[in-house]
């Protein structure tokens, strides 16, 4: 609860969370990305706490994208020269 503590002076987490409504903090968020019925997009969800007078120094986190499986039927090869030699694999 440093965050809160920090961002609220002299308020002091007691293991009381109706205390918690009315406190100020600072809060990162990250795209993350969604699917429904063949259609995507991307939605705020929050990511991170953060005390206010550091959030401009916050790198904003990647998205998080959907996890996609590769279609093997429609992969396409690429030609290799093997002229210059051994193949790295």
């Amino acid at each position: 609860m440093g965050v809160l503590e920090k961002d609220n002076p002299g308020w002091k987490w007691r293991w009381d969370e109706k205390k918690l409504s009315g406190l100020k903090c600072g809060m990162v968020f990250r795209s993350k990305e969604w699917e429904y019925n063949g259609k995507t997009g991307f939605y705020p969800e929050p990511y991170n706490l953060a005390s206010r007078d550091v959030l401009d120094m916050i790198a904003t986190p990647a998205p998080k994208r959907l996890a996609r499986s590769i279609d093997i039927a429609n992969d396409e090869f690429v030609a290799v020269d093997s002229s210059a030699g051994d193949l790295p694999f």
